[in-house]
Formats: C-alpha cells, sequence, structure tokens
C-alpha cells in the first residue's frame, strides 16, 4: 500500500507542475515515463567535499589517531541502512585478506545498533579482525577519510538514486570500486571506477583488482575527479541551477 500511494502522489505532482526538477538520470527517466510531455530539468548534486588532503599525510593521521595497522586502507563512509549494501562489502573482507592479509575494512557511519549487527556479521564472516567500525563521525572528519583511502567502495545494492556520496569519492582523488549499477553508471563508466558485480565475490574481486596494481587504480581515479570537475563540481551545479532559474521564468511568462 505505501508503495502504491507513493506512485499516485508522484502522478499528481508530475501532472499538475509547471516543470520538474530532478538529481539523476533514473529519476528524470521516471518523470518521462509518467508525463512525456513535461519539462524536465535535471541538476545532480554537487560533492559536499571540496577540499581532499595529501593521500601519505592523511594516512598516517588516521592511523595514528584510530590505530589502524599500516597496510590498504578500503573505506566505506556513509549511512549502514540495508540498501548500501554495506553487509556485501563486510561479507568480501575475509575474501580480500585472504590474499592481503594486511588490508583493513573501515565503516565510517551508522547507528550504534546498525554497527554492532555488522561488528556481529564481520565476527561471522571470518573478517572480525579486518574490519573497523567507526559508526557515525562529523562532516568535517569525512575529507580526512576518503584522502587516508587506497579505494573507496560504494556497495550499494539497491534503488536507482546516485549516492551524494559517489561525487565526493570521484572527486577524492582515490580510486573507486562501486557496483556495477545504475544507481553507479548513471553517472561513471568503467573509466572513472572500478565496477563490481553487486555480490561479496564481486566486490572482493575488484578491490583485488585496484589493489595489485595502482598505477591502473591511479588512472581511474584521474579520469573520476576530471569527470566530476567538468561536469559534477560545484561551479557546474550553479551553471545548471541559473539555466534551471532563466527557463522557470521563461515558462512563467508563458504562462501569464
Amino acid at each position: 500500500m505505501p508503495n502504491r500511494l507513493a506512485r499516485t502522489l508522484d502522478r499528481f505532482a508530475v501532472r499538475d507542475a509547471l516543470a520538474v526538477l530532478t538529481v539523476c538520470t533514473s529519476l528524470t527517466d521516471r518523470v518521462r515515463r509518467l508525463a512525456p510531455s513535461k519539462r524536465v530539468f535535471q541538476i545532480e548534486d554537487a560533492p559536499n567535499v571540496s577540499e581532499f588532503g595529501e593521500h601519505g599525510n592523511a594516512r598516517r593521521d588516521l592511523q595514528q589517531r584510530w590505530g589502524l595497522p599500516g597496510g590498504a586502507l578500503v573505506v566505506y563512509t556513509g549511512n549502514l541502512e540495508p540498501y548500501q549494501g554495506v553487509d556485501l562489502l563486510v561479507r568480501a573482507a575475509p575474501l580480500v585478506c585472504v590474499e592481503r592479509r594486511d588490508a583493513t575494512f573501515l565503516v565510517v557511519g551508522g547507528s550504534d545498533r546498525q554497527v554492532g549487527r555488522l561488528r556481529d556479521l564481520a565476527r561471522q564472516v571470518g573478517a572480525g579482525d579486518c574490519v573497523r567500525l567507526l559508526g557515525e563521525r562529523p562532516e568535517s572528519e569525512m575529507a580526512a577519510f576518503l584522502s587516508a583511502a587506497d579505494v573507496l567502495v560504494s556497495p550499494r545494492s539497491l534503488g536507482t538514486n546516485t549516492p551524494l556520496k559517489l561525487y565526493a569519492y570521484l572527486m577524492s582523488g582515490r580510486p573507486v570500486v562501486a557496483t556495477d549499477r545504475p544507481v553507479h553508471t548513471q553517472v561513471v563508466s568503467s573509466q572513472e571506477a572500478m565496477l563490481a558485480a553487486p555480490s561479496a565475490e564481486g566486490l572482493a574481486q575488484a578491490i583485488l583488482v585496484v589493489l595489485r596494481d595502482p598505477e591502473h587504480g591511479a588512472v581511474i581515479a584521474r579520469n573520476a575527479a576530471r569527470l566530476v570537475a567538468t561536469r559534477y563540481s560545484a561551479a557546474a551545479f550553479a551553471e545548471k541551477a541559473r539555466a534551471f532559474a532563466g527557463s522557470i521564468e521563461t515558462l512563467v511568462a508563458e504562462r501569464g
């Protein structure tokens, strides 16, 4: 019933709107299916982090603060709701650590209850020693976590709307592993991220590819930063917003 009600409200809202503003391609496509003649404007979110530290310094600072070992650091930041797929990442950890015993999986975010559940899962799958869960941390610390990572992971398993953190991941200059689902591929290709099957095995394989070949990781990281700078930066957001405002003024005048 809630889904049916949401779809009904969507149809009414789109039908009565002068125009529709969306933040990703999946939403744009949905609006066009609901109302093919409706004007749709797409403005993707800008990264919520804009300044990143030097990788080596950030890594040492994080290691000292949180008592992390000195090996490869695989990082996830964000909430721990089921659609994020962080359980897949935890299940991937022991598969990676068979080859890379030095690897640490750092999960930043989530309530105490969610952290406890994932900590139990890590123990069950034999990853208790290589998965660290920090819980919720201030937004001001996110740049440090991203800068310190050897691999950033977005393991999203459900949904179609692009996660806001993806833009910051891509802008960070660190290689990104993302599940090969429209939630990510409407923004990136294999040129800007290592795309993984949405499973523990798929994530583990993609992470290992990046760890085995840091030069390739650096290439996709540079491509990702270039993509954000040209299409999804704060400046690009502002330009699209100005164009949207001008178009709305025109539509209002035409109706007037």
